[in-house]
Formats: structure tokens, sequence, C-alpha cells
């Protein structure tokens, strides 16, 4: 997809990257400038990275994995969240099974859809048109700014660059609004459920970005904003001076303030917390059901109005946990 060339001085700082055209035929034949070859110049190494395109899910996926393991990493492929018609194929062998299966009661009994981050912390987003879309998009071939997603040491973009990274992720976050929300979205709407969706790092807006675009863009036609991370919550973690930024307890109101712009009735805290809350957390991240009371508190305060739980998962091989219905 890219291929280019980075010269490293002796201290290990990258001093210039020249991109290499990627040849027709697949092979590539490329001569090593003659710089820091004599004696009267500085050392340089001299590094080719060639760029392609996998599939990775994020690092989330802990479910149906082939190895039998609940390890969450991202070893096996989950979709391409960027093609509607992956998106299509989820709807399809998913939520269309429970809706056949659920027959007349659908909408009545079974009220929706919850997705649990779905994000590309374990990767760069991609897809297999996103050149093409971005050419449409922004006016302009990204494919020369490629190798600029993955050089850091020392190596300070310039304007243009940092243009191209800005275009580039406004691209791919509108193309993961409309793909996969979006079309999870409409066709609850159609079906007269809602989905419910909470997104990954919502408590540190940094990697949120970076993993998901835009929160207030993905949640656009969501029918339920959610949010995670209840654990900040608890009164310990709100009294702790944090000047990292890795402590934030007003991350729930983005949330509420996604379901105040775009009309929603309801928004919901992914229920796991109440449920380690609840039979005392095996983890260690929270202390128990007393502390229950106060996230509830907060999350009230920040108007998250609608707090469910998750109850009954497995905890291990014959096990579930004690959390009651």
């Amino acid at each position: 997809m890219a291929i280019y060339a980075t010269k490293t001085n002796t201290d290990q700082q990258i001093e210039g990257v020249i991109p290499i055209p990627v040849p027709a035929n697949g092979q590539l034949k490329w001569t090593v400038p003659a710089q820091g070859s004599t004696p009267n110049e500085p050392r340089l190494s001299w590094e080719v990275v060639f760029v392609r395109h996998i599939y990775l899910s994020s690092p989330t996926r802990n479910f149906n994995r082939e190895d039998g393991t609940r390890a969450k990493d991202g070893l096996y492929s989950l979709l391409d969240y960027l093609d509607p018609e992956a998106t299509r194929a989820f709807l399809k062998i998913t939520h269309e099974t429970y809706r056949q299966a659920v027959g007349d009661q659908f909408g009545k009994i079974v009220l929706g859809f919850f997705g649990d981050e779905p994000d590309y912390s374990s990767s760069i987003p991609w897809t297999p048109k996103l050149l093409e879309e971005f050419q449409a998009r922004k006016g302009y071939d990204l494919k020369p700014y490629i190798p600029s997603f993955f050089y850091g040491r020392g190596m300070e973009p310039n304007e243009e660059t940092r243009r191209a990274r800005a275009d580039y992720y406004d691209v791919w976050s509108a193309i993961f609004q409309n793909r996969f929300f979006g079309e999870q979205a409409a066709w609850c709407k159609k079906y007269n459920v809602e989905y419910l969706v909470h997104l990954n790092h919502e408590e540190t807006m940094i990697a949120l970005e970076r993993s998901e675009g835009d929160y207030f863009r993905d949640n656009r036609e969501v029918q339920v904003p959610g949010i995670d991370n209840l654990s900040q919550l608890v009164p310990r973690a709100i009294h702790t001076p944090d000047g990292t930024w890795n402590v934030n307890n007003n991350f729930p109101k983005l949330a509420s303030s996604a379901a105040h712009l775009f009309g929603r009735p309801r928004t919901r805290p992914c229920a796991a917390n109440f449920r380690l809350a609840r039979s005392g957390s095996p983890s260690g991240t929270l202390n128990g059901a007393p502390e229950e009371v106060p996230m509830k508190r907060s999350l009230i305060a920040l108007a998250v109005c609608h707090c469910g739980r998750r109850c009954c998962t497995p905890n291990g091989p014959g096990n579930r946990s004690p959390c009651p219905p």
C-alpha cells in the first residue's frame, strides 16, 4: 500500500523520510543514497518500510475465539467497521436471527441491542476504499502521506502533513459514523427497537479520539448513547487529584450531552461495573456493593438516567457471577 525509507543517525533519531513509489509489478529496486557512506559524513542507518493492510479486531473482542480463551487482543479479525456491506452482514447474521426467533414480541420483550466498545485501539483505521473516499471528500491523494502515520521518533510533522492527518481522521470517522453506527441505528429504528452502544476510552478523550474518532459524531443516530468505566466515579477516585487526566469524573456528561443534542430520552452506563460492585469485585476495581450508591448518585447528577445491569456473565468454566437478576 505504501513504501518509504527512513534515515537514522547514531542517536537513533530520524533525520529524514523518503517516500518510495509502489512498483506496479510488485518488485522493488531502490538504491540507498550516498549520504553517510563516506568517512567525511556522519554515519546514517537506512530502513525501508513496507505498509500493508490487514484486518484486525478491536482488542476488546474476547468471545467466540478459535483458541478458546477469553483474551482481549487483536489476534482474530472481526469485521471491517468502515464497510457498510460488512455491517449489513453482521445485522443479517445477528439481529435478523433474533428478530425471527422472537417473532411478534420483537420490540415488546426484546427492546434493543447493545454494542460494547467497537474501536481501533489495536490498529490504524483503514478500509480498502478509503483512498477513493478520501480523494472524493478532500480533493487530493492521501497515499503520499501514509508513511507519516508510522514514523515519529524525533520526526516532527510539518504543517502539510498535520493537515493530511487531520483530514484522514475526519474522513474515516465520518465513514465510521455512517456505515457502522448509522447502519445499526437505522435497522433498529426500522423494527421499533433501540440501539445502545458505548464506545471505548470515554474517560480519556485523547485515547477516544484516536480509537473512535468523534464521540458525538458516532452517536448522532444512536438511540441510547452510553458510557463505561464507572470505577472512576467511586468516592476515592473522585477525590483523588490527578494531573495526568487519567482520572476524569465528568465523562458521563458525554452521554447526557449527546442525548440532549440529538433528542434522545435516555442514556445508559455499561452495567458490568454494577455487577462487579454487587459481586464484591474479584478484580479489585471496586470495593463492593456500598460503592454502587455513590456511583449511581454521580450518574444521576450527570444526567445519565437509565441504569441497568448486565447479570450472570461467566467468570470461568462452569462459574457464573452472583449478581441477582
